[in-house]
């Protein structure tokens, strides 16, 4: 009964603050899928291995403008691998850094995250994944940089000039909460992972200059991703993801076959390949290669939004590693008293 309590109040906690409203738009990646960390606290935990490290890197928008740029690295880990007693908690930690614009406005972000996993049957076929993030969030952006209407004369830019811009802060620090939930269903054929998340719960202030204070957008994130075994060899794996913050919104769906190899050391190693779309915005194909331990992924965003005509369908390519590593758990060898006959 309190699990279940527990369960409902989160979920009524997520509804409540996702009609709440916001001013900002956070960075995305195509290959969210691979992006465990970004996908939210919720996810914590929920892999096949005892410990999984992920990196990304996106680069676009070359063609328009300086490059926008996103790194984001993440680590987690079940720590049932440690004691016994923690079984069903999983911890983890998120880095992302973003670099945007001519401004180079730039963010910085680091965030532990904890979640417990609750068990619905008792066969495990289903379970939710309940998470929490707490972590610091620095902005800063580079006025020097930008060119401004008191700049020109009328006729011409005179650099150096006064540009009537005198911000009271070029950098913010602040405190970034988040939350997550993950649903999770395993059969034979089939593993389903959905979930949802939330950023900047705490709503922190965005302003430069004095006056009111400027809350940070809450972004929602909703996804579902499935892994289905059409044979022994073949593996389907659509995916579907939504995010929303105020006015703006993405999504991305789309579906890749995976084909499960083994070379002469039968050591295991898969290829993979398969199309996205992003609404409005762009196809991106995909392709990846897994070898044991290690998954490394490539896409690249082609654009079709009205922007193609400036961008010339350039929209930038995202790399995506993945490092999974099962802990071997001792085993405790009891000795047998022999009687004496």
């Amino acid at each position: 009964m309190k699990i279940k309590f527990a369960i409902y109040l989160f979920l009524f906690v997520f509804i409540f603050l996702n009609t709440r409203n916001g001013y900002a738009q956070d960075f995305h990646y195509s290959q969210f899928q691979y992006s465990p960390g970004n996908l939210g606290a919720g996810n914590t935990g929920i892999m096949s291995s005892d410990l999984r490290i992920a990196t990304n890197h996106r680069r676009q928008w070359a063609s328009v403008t300086v490059p926008y740029q996103t790194f984001s690295i993440s680590a987690d880990q079940k720590l049932e691998s440690y004691s016994p007693t923690l079984k069903n908690w999983a911890a983890g930690i998120l880095i992302n850094h973003d670099k945007a614009g001519d401004g180079a406005l730039s963010l910085l972000n680091a965030s532990l995250n904890a979640a417990y996993r609750f068990s619905i049957d008792k066969d495990s076929i289903y379970s939710i994944n309940a998470g929490l993030s707490l972590g610091f969030t620095q902005k800063s952006i580079d006025f020097n940089k930008l060119t401004f209407d008191n700049q020109y004369d009328g006729d011409i830019y005179i650099p150096g000039s006064a540009t009537g811009e005198n911000p009271d802060n070029t950098k913010l620090s602040n405190a970034d909460i988040g939350a997550g939930i993950t649903f999770q269903k395993r059969r034979a054929k089939y593993l389903l992972n959905s979930g949802m998340q939330l950023r900047h719960i705490n709503r922190p202030d965005q302003k430069m200059y004095s006056g009111d204070a400027v809350p940070q957008n809450i972004f929602n994130q909703y996804f579902a991703i499935l892994q289905y075994s059409i044979n022994n060899q073949l593996i389907l794996q659509p995916a579907i993801q939504y995010s929303r913050q105020l006015k703006f919104s993405e999504l991305v769906v789309g579906s890749e076959v995976k084909m499960l190899l083994k070379d002469e050391n039968t050591a295991k190693y898969s290829v993979s390949g398969g199309l996205f779309l992003r609404n409005k915005d762009a196809i991106i194909p995909t392709l990846a290669i897994e070898y044991n331990k290690f998954r490394i992924g490539f896409s690249y965003d082609i654009n079709t939004s009205g922007l193609k005509t400036a961008s010339n369908g350039k929209g930038g390519p995202e790399f995506s590693l993945i490092y999974q590593s099962i802990k071997i758990k001792s085993t405790t060898q009891h000795k047998i008293a022999c009687p004496i006959y």
